[in-house]
């Protein structure tokens, strides 16, 4: 048995009141393509709470599962369906995915001489 088969992913998706079809779409796709069977993921919403109450409120939750990793999803981000399988093969502690934010396209990660500083919860496990 992989280390792939031993995970229990919880998704955890703020939204101030709106998640997005695509969303939801895209992280039952990236369920699917991990090929794990129902018990070995859960998701969590938060709903109506300002940034950072709402992220806040899904981790004081999640701490109380046996999840072995969290995946914090943006309610209006979408991705391929390998996303969360190439995230969970890193075994790192924490993987973020960029994506572009705004007009100008800007990065959710803040690196400096190579070191990552911080990065947005857009999709990041």
């Amino acid at each position: 048995m992989n280390e792939i088969e031993t995970v229990k992913v919880c998704t955890l998706i703020a939204s101030r009141g709106l998640i997005h079809s695509r969303t939801i779409e895209c992280v039952l796709n990236c369920y699917e393509e991990l090929v794990i069977n129902e018990n070995s993921h859960k998701i969590l919403f938060s709903h109506d709470k300002p940034i950072p109450d709402a992220q806040n409120y899904l981790v004081r939750e999640v701490l109380k599962t046996d999840c072995t990793h969290f995946w914090f999803v943006e309610e209006d981000n979408t991705f391929p369906r390998e996303t969360l399988f190439k995230m969970l093969l890193e075994q790192m502690p924490v993987v973020a995915v960029d994506y572009p934010v705004g007009e100008k396209a800007y990065s959710t990660i803040m690196q400096k001489d190579g070191e990552i500083y911080w990065c947005g919860l857009g999709c990041t496990l």
